[in-house]
């Protein structure tokens, strides 16, 4: 699936200590793991954007394994529940973590492979290929099922249409746990190309050394990704190497993506943005660099091999530009299904190829899609249809107020970083949006809790 074979010469990747792995030494590790794990079997593999856990990661597609991806500092409880419904008879994980009734079996780039002490048998799909989390964060047991299908298919559709060779060296910059992060590693290693490998943050100096001194030719984030970029005045800076940014894993501000696609312009580079869900492996649609300007919040159209539709409430197709409906995407990337527990896995494809994505959008007449919210996001009030996702862009787009809003118990409650803005967000609530003030709840928190990927975790705000 690697065409290791094919790119043996070839830097697979470097990591921020200057080592580096060739893919003829990723087979080596292979053929080491192949001669353990005779079996088909799970792999619980905490993951860290490292050498050895993506090698691993890697190894286990190549052999047939099925991995579930989580990160490695998830929470011990939801760690035990996994366990619980999954019972995986492998572990793959940084060689400080012991594992009670699991034997280490081998150690290599600072992970290591544990096995159960008693034989298990089992019985999985054969297309089953990877377990994600449908959040690509802790909080819930419940997977994604892709195939060996969707791998391919959804790698091939974005290759394609990023131009990806082996000459790129791309960085990483979200975990490979996330749907995301996991498509540039399968992208860019089934092109042949180098990884770039850091846990480090945007912000910390160190990443930039790495991307400087190894010359990264591209960038991926999510919004919270691009907001911090802006507050660094990233757009000042002198990158010649970096040809290629690209963006997903939530709505950017017209704001942001102007602020970018300019930049892109001027600096003879890329911006794409991008949209896409676990549930279709990774990516659903692109939005070209020479559009990133004209289109302004579009999340464009459908990738390579895939379609786009709006559907009205009896899932009948919208025909007409400018009319809102639920985004459904067809395509060979659409997930098997969800799993609960290891019983799931038997389980074939029930999807038929067809997601609908819960997101509310339209296309204009272009044939270019806008999302404007997640429909569970739309909620009734007071008999007033209200999208959470537009009273939030609108405060922070139109009026720059940092805001995270939900619905609870049949009141708005708004949480701002900053109290003081409190009048000015009612009265833009009353007047602008016809809410009356008995139901507005507005409450100060110190920062707004975020995933790994940085997205807003609203689960603990609930």
């Amino acid at each position: 699936m690697w065409n290791l074979e094919k790119n043996k010469a070839n830097i697979a990747m470097i990591d921020e200590n200057g080592n580096t792995i060739s893919y003829e030494e990723i087979q080596t590790y292979i053929d080491r793991i192949r001669v353990i794990c005779s079996k088909r079997n799970l792999v619980l593999c905490l993951c860290k954007n490292t050498l050895g856990s993506i090698t691993g990661y890697l190894a286990f597609i190549e052999l047939r394994l099925i991995p579930i991806l989580l990160e490695y500092s998830m929470e011990k409880d939801l760690m035990v529940e996994i366990n619980a419904n999954y019972d995986p008879y492998y572990i793959w994980a940084p060689e400080e973590i012991n594992f009670e009734q699991y034997s280490k079996s081998i150690s290599f780039l600072g992970y290591s492979l544990w096995k159960k002490k008693e034989e298990k048998v089992c019985v999985f799909h054969p297309d089953l290929a990877v377990l994600l989390s449908t959040s690509g964060t802790t909080g819930s047991s419940k997977m994604v099922r892709l195939s060996y299908c969707n791998l391919m298919e959804n790698s091939h559709s974005i290759i394609n249409y990023l131009n990806i060779t082996e000459n790129e060296r791309a960085i990483t910059v979200l975990p490979m746990c996330y749907a995301y992060g996991l498509s540039i590693i399968n992208t860019h290693i089934m092109s042949g190309a180098t990884l770039l490998v850091t846990n480090n943050s945007i912000i910390d100096k160190r990443f930039w050394k790495m991307a400087i001194t190894y010359k990264a030719t591209s960038l991926s984030g999510v919004p919270y990704t691009y907001q911090l970029l802006e507050r660094m005045n990233f757009c000042k800076w002198n990158l010649p190497h970096l040809k290629t940014l690209t963006q997903a894993g939530g709505k950017l501000s017209k704001k942001l993506q102007s602020l970018f696609a300019e930049y892109a312009t001027n600096q003879g580079k890329n911006f794409i943005v991008m949209y896409g869900q676990c549930e279709a492996t990774a990516r659903i649609s692109f939005l070209a660099s020479e559009f990133a300007k004209i289109k302004l919040g579009s999340i464009g159209k459908a990738i390579p091999n895939g379609e786009l539709c709006i559907v009205n409430e009896n899932g009948k197709k919208i025909e007409d530009p400018g009319h809102i409906g639920e985004l459904q995407y067809n395509g060979p990337n659409v997930m098997m299904g969800y799993a609960k527990n290891a019983l799931d896995l038997q389980i074939g494809d029930v999807q038929g190829e067809c997601l609908l994505t819960g997101d509310m959008g339209y296309f204009d007449e272009d044939g270019f899609y806008y999302i404007v919210g997640r429909k569970k996001r739309f909620v009734k009030m007071m008999g007033k249809r209200v999208s959470l996702d537009d009273l939030e862009n609108y405060l922070k787009d139109r009026q720059g107020i940092n805001c995270v809003c939900i619905e609870k118990n049949d009141r708005l409650i708004v949480f701002l970083t900053d109290i003081n803005k409190k009048k000015k967000v009612l009265e833009i609530l009353v007047k602008v949006f016809k809410l009356p003030e008995m139901i507005l709840d507005i409450r100060e928190i110190l920062e707004i809790p975020r995933t790994n990927s940085g997205k807003i975790k609203y689960s603990d705000l609930e």
